[in-house]
């Protein structure tokens, strides 16, 4: 079987309505190839969550269904303050966007910013319950690293 392989730079210059029809067909749970269908259900298809009406909430999966992530973008996480004044790393690798849309990290999926920011700090030692993950995550690009936040506002704007 033969595949068509297109970079973040070609999915973005795409004209929209055939990249959302592409992104639609690719995201489409009842595709006969379906990777996640032989995976246990421990959390929703990050593909059917929904937003509502005003919400300035994007999950992962509405993310990579505008072309703003694709599968296989690394994110890293800003370090609490703390942590990195006391000689820990200022960013924290923070897992790579799946298929699906989800985020993988450390063997768990995340389907929005928030949990996974949490996770990742949690994980090297921080103690929060809660985190603005577009202001935590970024993702890296050739020159520099983007802010989800940036992200969300270019979603929101479309």
């Amino acid at each position: 079987m033969d595949f068509l392989t297109l970079s973040e730079g070609q999915l973005r210059e795409m004209p929209q309505d055939l990249r959302e029809a592409l992104l639609k067909w690719y995201f489409d749970p009842d595709r006969s190839e379906s990777s996640l269908s032989s995976q246990p259900s421990a959390m929703p298809d990050p593909s059917s969550v929904s937003r509502r009406q005003g919400s300035r909430r994007v999950t992962f999966a509405e993310f990579v269904r505008a072309g703003l992530l694709t599968p296989g973008s690394e994110l890293v996480c800003k370090a609490l303050k703390r942590q990195s004044r006391d000689g820990g790393e200022l960013y924290i690798d923070a897992g790579k966007v799946q298929i699906d849309g989800s985020v993988e990290y450390n063997g768990q999926r995340h389907v929005v910013p928030s949990k996974l920011a949490i996770a990742v700090v949690n994980s090297k030692g921080g103690n929060t319950k809660a985190l603005n993950g577009y202001d935590y995550l970024f993702t890296r690009t050739d020159d520099r690293l983007v802010p989800l936040e940036e992200l969300r506002e270019q979603f929101l704007a479309e």
